[in-house]
């Protein structure tokens, strides 16, 4: 039942990722951006209908299961453990039937709450009178590295890879900073992946110094309200221990409607 996915399978493919489009929304932005091009696979389970999908992308992977169908994801570890990977995510409970099946010596793993924004539970957090909010442009980018660099996702990066990899954000996907009144930028979001129909929020980051003073909560409630005007439902998912965290985005909106479970393996 496992094989490798073409563009043959493109219509069962988007009828899967449709059916719930904040956990699939990883593989539909790289299948929306990148299609069936080198570097990027797609294993499914499949008969008359695929019913879970494997994307490799490099060495990340990412996996989802329609409902009802997690406890065949055993099946696709035999592409995964064949493969060179760094790390597999995916929702909670498709991850913990895979992980058994999995060769690979495992070396940690991240469990997360998963949480979506509704249109109509959106609140809007007003920035501070000491910070003014907006979306970022091209010129930010060397100013945005020096936020992002050397935190969470970007300890791996030189400068000049960070700001590569955050110009490239900027021009493709939607970026929200807050500047504070010397024009330091000391908070961000954006978008790391998108679909015609929802959008992941990731990179949160706030300097610590400027902590406690709202800027997160203004910076990812204008980005939620730009998404929700573009008929976007805003997805995230944050360390099921940030309780600060936690308390910014419920006060934007978001509820929990699951788990979601990154786990990383040893070169």
């Amino acid at each position: 039942m496992v094989r490798l996915l073409t563009i043959q399978d493109m219509a069962e493919i988007h009828r899967l990722l449709a059916i719930e489009t904040g956990y699939s929304l990883f593989i539909a932005n790289t299948l929306f951006s990148f299609g069936f091009t080198e570097g990027v696979s797609y294993w499914g389970i499949a008969s008359d209908h695929v019913r879970a999908i494997l994307m490799i992308v490099g060495d990340t992977a990412a996996i989802y299961a329609e409902p009802g169908w997690e406890h065949e994801m055993a099946q696709l570890a035999e592409p995964l453990n064949r493969a060179h990977i760094s790390f597999v995510m995916g929702p909670e409970r498709a991850m913990q039937l895979l992980e058994p099946y999995c060769h690979k010596t495992i070396s940690g793993f991240e469990q997360h709450h998963f949480a979506e924004l509704p249109k109509h539970r959106y609140r809007h957090i007003p920035e501070q009178t000491d910070c003014a909010v907006r979306r970022a442009v091209l010129q930010d980018a060397e100013a945005l590295a020096r936020l992002y660099h050397n935190t969470d996702g970007y300890k791996q990066n030189t400068f000049m890879k960070t700001t590569d990899i955050l110009s490239g954000r900027i021009a493709r996907m939607r970026v929200y900073i807050a500047e504070d009144r010397d024009g330091t930028i000391v908070s961000g979001a954006m978008t790391s992946a998108e679909s015609p129909t929802a959008a992941m929020i990731g990179s949160v980051y706030t300097l610590p110094e400027a902590r406690g003073r709202g800027f997160a909560g203004a910076v990812v409630s204008a980005l939620c309200a730009e998404l929700l005007r573009a008929s976007l439902r805003p997805y995230l998912f944050y360390l099921i221990d940030n309780t600060a965290a936690e308390k910014v985005y419920k006060a934007i909106g978001f509820r929990d409607i699951g788990r979601w479970r990154v786990t990383f393996f040893e070169p």
